[in-house]
C-alpha cells in the first residue's frame, strides 16, 4: 500500500508539473501569435495527424528560446511577468 500510495503521489505531483508547463506554453504563444500572426500551432510527432510539416513553420526554437528568456528573468525577479516574444523574428 505504501508504493501504491508514493506511486499515486508521484503521478500527482507529474500531472500538476505537466498543467504548469502547459499553461506556460500556451501564455507564450498567445503572446508570440500577436506579434507574428500566428494563427494555429500544431504538435508533431508520431502521435499526431500531422503527416509533415516543413521547416519554414517550425517555430519550436524560437518557442524555447523566449520560454527560457522568461524563465531566466522570473528566476532573478519573481514579481515580474515577462513578455520575450517583443524580440522574436517576423
Amino acid at each position: 500500500m505504501y508504493q501504491q500510495s508514493l506511486e499515486q503521489e508521484l503521478a500527482n505531483d507529474q500531472n500538476k508539473l505537466t498543467e504548469a508547463l502547459y499553461g506556460r506554453i500556451t501564455t507564450f504563444l498567445k503572446k508570440y501569435s500577436e506579434g507574428s500572426g500566428l494563427q494555429v500551432v500544431l504538435k508533431f510527432d508520431q502521435t499526431s495527424d500531422v503527416l509533415f510539416g516543413g521547416p519554414g513553420i517550425d517555430i519550436s526554437q524560437d518557442v524555447i528560446k523566449g520560454l527560457n528568456e522568461n524563465y531566466k528573468v522570473e528566476k532573478l525577479n519573481p514579481t515580474v511577468k515577462t513578455d520575450s516574444t517583443a524580440t522574436k523574428k517576423k
